[in-house]
Order: structure tokens, then sequence, then C-alpha cells
């Protein structure tokens, strides 16, 4: 379902901040089922040192695989 989806991808994004020492800070977020439709189904929001850690992270093999 996408609720159950939605706390699988939770579940994977939070598990990078022991993986990434690149990322300060990340919280990860799911949005109310009753929600209209048109919101967002998972928040993603992340701290990090400059651009260069942000470009890490984003191509690093282990974000890849939750991407």
């Amino acid at each position: 379902s996408k609720a159950a989806n939605a706390v699988i991808i939770k579940q994977r994004l939070e598990a990078l901040k022991d993986l990434i020492p690149e990322i300060l800070k990340m919280e990860v977020s799911i949005n109310h089922a009753d929600a209209p439709a048109g919101n967002y189904d998972i928040m993603l929001d992340s701290e990090f040192r400059n651009l260069d850690d942000l470009h890490t992270y984003i191509s690093h093999p282990e974000h890849q695989k939750v991407g």
C-alpha cells in the first residue's frame, strides 16, 4: 500500500544518516493519510556543510539504492 511504502522509504532514508557522514541532519516525515491527494507523501529535510557534501550524498551508492 501507499502508506506501507512510505514507511519503508522513511526507514531507508533515515538509515542513510549512519552510512553517509556528510549528512549533518536529516528528518523524514510522512504526510497524514487523510491529507489531500495533491500533497506530498514524504518530506525530507536534510542539512549539509556545503554543496560538495550535498553532491556527495546525492551520488552516494546507498542513496542511489533508496532513490
